[in-house]
This record gives C-alpha cells, structure tokens and sequence, in this order.
C-alpha cells in the first residue's frame, strides 16, 4: 500500500472516491453527494492544487492503482489559530476496511501535519454514528472534549457529533 498526496492527475479517483463516501455515508459529511456533483470540477481541482503544494494536503492510499482511502489536512491561516489543523473527509472504501488503510492514513497525515507544516495540534469532528471511526481516533490518542447533540438532520433523523484533538507538540504530549 502507498499512502501519498493526490495531485491533479489523481481528479478522476478522488472525484469517484470522494463521490462514493457522499453517497454511502452522508450523515458523516458537510458536503452532500448532489452538490459535490454540482461543482465545478475547477472547484474540485482546487483541493488537488492545494495539496500538491503541501499547504492543504490530501493523502490517499493506493494499492494496485486503485485509490481506497482518503483524509485531508485543512491548517489554519489566521494568525490566532494557525498552529492547530483540522482533519476532514476521511473515508476508507468498504473493501479495503479493517485492512490498516484507516490507521495508515492517519499516521502518514499526522508526520506531514507535525513535519512539514509543524502544527502543533489537530481537530477532528466524528459523527458519532460511526464507531469504528470514534475507536481509531481514540486508539490513536485523539481525546474528545465535547459533544454536539443533533449536530445534523438527515432524512429526518439527527445525529450527534463529537469533537477531537490531537497535541503534535511535545510541550503538549509530555503535559508541559
């Protein structure tokens, strides 16, 4: 398995993959299947742009030439808030789960968020739906501090949030 960033030549795979996680888990996304559809594929490019420059990557894990994960790394800008990034879209296909992708991933974003960007902490927002996904964050030493109640409305159902860190600095891990 390759886990890298995805670069523009990588559109078509990312397009589909990031299609797929809209349309199999929507309750875990902002973004929904119908407008990712609608944009623009410029729009889309962006993020592919983005990550190539290593400001806001993307990384996805390959195996045989196909793409069957996905985790993107947004840092902050502002000045306040520009040690602290936050994790998005990361979705694993169903075939290649419980394989080490998820956890691969993870590892591979949090050396580029500590390395080469030198963030200091990382934020992460899971849908409590999603277990599997709330017990790897954990295991991996994300903490969760709080909480949101009917964070989305899907189809009439709601579903709660909750929210996780990550220290990457060491003044941070070690309690100083």
């Amino acid at each position: 398995m390759e886990i890298r960033k995805l670069t523009p030549n990588d559109f078509d795979a990312y397009y589909a993959l990031r299609l797929e996680s809209l349309q199999q888990c929507p309750m875990m996304y902002a973004t929904d299947a119908n407008d990712w559809q609608a944009a623009p594929r410029e729009v889309i490019e962006k993020h592919l742009l983005l990550s190539q420059s290593e400001h806001a990557p993307v990384l996805g894990a390959w195996r045989d030439g196909m793409l069957l994960g996905l985790l993107g790394l947004n840092p902050n800008s502002r000045p306040t808030v520009q040690h602290k990034g936050t994790l998005w879209g990361f979705y694993v296909t169903p075939a290649a789960r419980r394989q080490g992708v998820g956890k691969a991933l993870l590892e591979q974003t949090v050396s580029v968020a500590r390395s080469k960007l030198r963030l200091e902490q990382l934020r992460v927002v899971v849908t409590i739906h999603d277990p599997t996904a709330v017990r790897l964050f954990e295991q991996f030493g994300f903490r969760e501090f709080g909480r949101e109640p009917r964070a989305k409305l899907l189809d009439g159902v709601y579903y709660d949030q909750a929210y996780f860190w990550y220290p990457l600095a060491e003044s941070q891990i070690s309690g100083r």
